[in-house]
């Protein structure tokens, strides 16, 4: 098997509360990833009190990975024991704050509090209110309990799963090796399924850029260039040069 190029791996981040705006050089990572996933809203039950409110760190990380040209996408965190209706218009007011490029998405975590019934309503009510598609970040094993069809032709998948540790830090050899079965093979090499379209697949993100330890990894199911079409960021590209915005270094270690 013919092998591409290190940097042709196309990484993203993924960013909450949890991690200090302050910390992150988005100008450096965006010679290494692609993109950022922000936590928009988030929704929390204990006792039977409910909390659902927009990411206090939301807006400052969106401005801050902008402002390093890197395109972003919003997630809500999601809880089938919070109500509903609340859960939906904060998400929507949060993510109607900003152009994301890589679209809305459903953190869907908690099988013992969730039916399905429930994720269809967000999704519909969203696609509806909004005119765009609701996508959905979980584990396939959480789906697998709510019983969950994994249409991609309806919706994208973003799926976390852990099935080895990794080794390897360096930013001049980015491919990482992974234990599986009985070898080490490298990432690139390891098949993400096609009903995917972003894998998660580690929680330590220092290999990217030594500020990146505490960030969760995911790499897109194809190469930089169905990223860029897929998500139609060539067409902003071509807007930004039009109105004579300056060419950037990207994430592929060239200029666009």
């Amino acid at each position: 098997m013919t092998k591409p190029a290190a940097f042709e791996a196309v990484y993203l981040v993924d960013i909450s509360k949890h991690q200090f705006e302050d910390r992150f050089d988005w100008h450096a990572a965006a010679l290494d990833i692609a993109g950022v996933f922000v936590r928009a809203s988030v929704s929390y039950a204990n006792n039977g009190q409910q909390w659902i409110y927009i990411d206090p760190r939301y807006k400052n990380h969106v401005n801050n990975i902008e402002a390093a040209s890197l395109p972003t996408g919003a997630y809500h965190y999601f809880r089938g024991d919070c109500d509903l209706e609340r859960q939906l218009a904060t998400f929507i007011r949060a993510f109607s704050m900003f152009p994301h490029a890589l679209g809305a998405w459903l953190d869907v975590e908690e099988p013992n509090n969730t039916k399905a019934s429930q994720i269809k309503w967000m999704c519909d009510e969203f696609e509806r209110r909004t005119g765009q598609t609701l996508n959905i970040y979980s584990r396939r094993n959480v789906l697998d309990r709510l019983r969950w069809p994994i249409n991609p032709q309806e919706r994208k998948y973003w799926l976390a799963y852990y099935p080895f540790s990794t080794i390897g830090n360096e930013h001049d050899q980015p491919r990482l090796m992974a234990w599986v079965d009985t070898a080490w093979i490298e990432i690139d090499d390891y098949p993400i399924r096609s009903d995917t379209t972003f894998w998660q697949w580690t929680p330590r993100g220092d290999f990217l850029w030594d500020q990146a330890c505490c960030l969760d990894v995911n790499k897109y199911n194809g190469t930089p260039d169905e990223f860029d079409i897929e998500f139609n960021l060539k067409a902003e590209l071509q807007v930004e040069a039009k109105n004579g915005v300056r060419p950037r270094i990207n994430w592929r270690k060239r200029i666009i």
